[in-house]
């Protein structure tokens, strides 16, 4: 998982987590018909929920004082 993690964007941010959001809320939206801001918005709450639940670190977790 550290390889597919391991290219980041600007700001350290992880390339994969944030591709991977944008497809899935893409998908999510045209599935569930909710717009794609709501969709993406959604998701991306969901995914820092789950980097906190599995402790894993993120800047916005970090951001947060949370990790």
């Amino acid at each position: 998982m550290d390889t597919i993690r391991s290219f980041k964007l600007i700001n350290n941010t992880v390339a994969f987590d944030y591709i991977s959001t944008i497809i899935g809320s893409l998908i999510f939206s045209k599935l569930s018909k909710l717009p794609l801001v709501l969709s993406t918005i959604i998701l991306f709450i969901l995914g820092e929920i789950l980097h906190y639940v599995f402790n894993v670190k993120t800047n916005s977790l970090t951001y947060l004082g949370l990790l």
